[in-house]
């Protein structure tokens, strides 16, 4: 989709919106990853006013692909008290009202579960803190622009997932869809 993926239009709001109505109801507290203080979302991201914190990712571990904002999410949530944390891509705004709540309901003490339908979704998921030092390591392993592939981290992790029961709650707008 390319630029500023989180503002793109989707039914009249920002992608971004649609996604923390979605969860909002279903979380206990809800953050946005903005990547580094500096980059290009921090300021649009800022000016929504939403009300949710804005975490950052750490210069070192920056620009690595969306692990990176997983293992900012992870500390973030290690430091409000939290053993776990959702994520969930800002290009899927059809979310159903029970995604955060399955995952809780299915996890057992593995260290990152997901959805899988016709496709794996690894970034909604749910993500022990426990993953935070083997991501951090990972991470910094691979160089800037490289980025570091979510399945073949979890290669390594003790991960499963559950299915999805309505492929339309995963709608995907990766590709530039937006209406």
């Amino acid at each position: 989709m390319g630029g500023l993926k989180p503002l793109h239009p989707y039914q009249g709001r920002p992608l971004v919106e649609s996604v923390i109505r979605a969860l909002k109801p279903q979380s206990m507290r809800l953050a946005l990853n903005v990547g580094t203080q500096n980059s290009g979302l921090f300021i649009p991201l800022s000016s929504l006013n939403t009300g949710l914190p804005l975490i950052y990712d750490e210069r070192e571990v920056a620009e690595r692909g969306p692990l990176s904002g997983v293992l900012s999410a992870l500390k973030w949530a290690r430091s409000e008290g939290q053993s776990h944390v959702f994520t969930c891509p800002c290009d899927m705004p059809e979310l159903g009202d029970d995604v955060v709540l399955n995952l809780v309901s299915a996890l057992q003490d593995q260290h990152i579960i997901y959805y899988k339908g016709k496709r794996d979704h690894p970034l909604c998921a749910l993500w022990s803190v426990r993953v935070i030092e083997p991501l951090e390591t990972a991470l910094r392993a691979v160089t800037p622009n490289e980025g570091l592939a979510v399945m073949r981290f979890m290669k390594n992790i003790d991960f499963s997932h559950i299915p999805i029961v309505d492929e339309t709650q995963f709608l995907n707008l990766n590709k530039g869809q937006t209406t």
